[in-house]
């Protein structure tokens, strides 16, 4: 079976529901398939590594317990 995940007409997103699920294309595809309902906030990875130091404009730096090596600053 396969999911086609529309956004104003336009194809978001075909998979099955698991890959939809697990791996969204999008941010759209993610919001609305999402349970529970998410709130996305934006966010600059500061400081990469085993644990994630990260800015969040509206709380603050905050340290996240996700490794984020394989990524640079300000992504």
């Amino acid at each position: 079976d396969k999911i086609v995940v529309l956004n104003g007409g336009q194809v978001e997103q075909v998979g099955s529901p698991r890959e939809l699920y697990e791996r969204p294309a999008s941010l759209f595809v993610a919001g609305f398939l999402g349970s529970p309902r998410m709130n996305f906030l934006p966010v600059s990875l500061q400081a990469p590594g085993r644990s994630s130091l990260i800015d969040i404009p509206a709380l603050g730096m905050k340290s996240l317990p996700f490794d984020s090596s394989n990524l640079k600053a300000d992504e």
